[in-house]
């Protein structure tokens, strides 16, 4: 019901912009393991006039350690259909190198513990910094989770993040 109405709520809200505009919906990875996920989320995108190229899938890296076969193959399915899918939480401690290298991710977010001391922490700058780098040699899209600064923001941007979300930007 969650991800159906997502898409409903998120297909008004690109009617109404004229901008190109992604929706990310968080999904558990209880739910993305579930036997149906899938038909399920073909049904939500029957069911209205969304473009599947205007969501991203955000699953926690979690879900990696529970089933990394299972979730290999659900993550194919869902690009194949054309939306996005992000690792959410990225670096907070299941997935491995392997992980990565072998899953299908277009966007790697980076957890918001590594953001928060990036100004006054030299291991944070530098772990966030190589996460970037290891997320751009994938060829993921990398996005900072938790920017409340505008320092934050700059030491971001000389790194080559490529997107932030957080307050410094607007409260959900």
């Amino acid at each position: 019901w969650v991800l159906s109405h997502a898409i409903i709520e998120g297909s008004k809200l690109l009617a109404d912009c004229n901008e190109d505009v992604r929706i990310s919906i968080n999904v558990s990875a209880r739910h993305i393991l579930e036997k149906h996920f899938m038909e399920k989320l073909k049904n939500a995108l029957s069911i209205t006039a969304c473009d599947p190229n205007h969501l991203e899938l955000e699953i926690t890296e979690y879900c990696l350690v529970q089933n990394s076969a299972k979730a290999e193959k659900i993550i194919e399915e869902i690009r194949a259909l054309g939306i996005k899918v992000a690792l959410d939480d990225f670096g907070s401690g299941y997935a491995s190198i392997k992980y990565l290298m072998q899953l299908p991710f277009d966007v790697l977010k980076i957890d918001k513990v590594f953001v928060d001391n990036i100004v006054t922490d030299a291991n944070s700058h530098k772990f966030i910094s190589m996460l970037i780098t290891v997320g751009h040699t994938l060829g993921c899209t990398l996005i900072a989770e938790g920017v409340e600064h505008k320092e934050q923001l700059e030491l971001l941007k000389t790194m080559g993040c490529d997107c932030i979300q957080g307050f410094l930007l607007g409260k959900p």
